[in-house]
């Protein structure tokens, strides 16, 4: 059985997640960006909210076989965006700098993992004939 990289991103993303909804206090942000203020860690929770409804959203459409392709360009595009908008944060804000870096390299990170389980299941799909020559 071969485990398909989105399945495998989408189970990375709701953990890490779910960490940050459940138990700020682990988080990466927390752990390599912090200490944090009460007022952060709830915006560390709200981060992992949306992680978590990512990976099940992301969950939902394979478990239907819908093509990847779109439900992984959709989860780039908000990791990418998520990154970028950590920038300014970071640059205005020297209490929440280290944070907001963390914050903004793990979505980075996500987002480049998006883009390998984009091409491996269009790789993938080639190897199978799905994708015209």
């Amino acid at each position: 059985m071969t485990v398909r990289a989105e399945t495998v991103l989408a189970t990375l993303r709701a953990g890490y997640g779910a960490v940050q909804l459940a138990v700020p206090g682990y988080s990466a942000e927390q752990r390599l960006g912090g200490p944090l203020d009460p007022a952060t860690l709830r915006v560390v929770r709200v981060l992992g909210a949306r992680q978590v409804v990512q990976a099940g959203l992301a969950q939902f459409w394979l478990a239907r076989s819908f093509p990847a392709g779109p439900m992984l360009g959709l989860g780039v595009g908000v990791d990418a965006l998520h990154a970028l908008s950590m920038i300014p944060v970071a640059a205005a804000a020297p209490r929440w700098r280290r944070p907001a870096l963390v914050s903004g390299l793990m979505a980075a990170a996500f987002a480049v993992d998006g883009l390998l389980a984009a091409r491996a299941d269009h790789l993938a799909a080639g190897a199978q004939g799905g994708l015209p020559s």
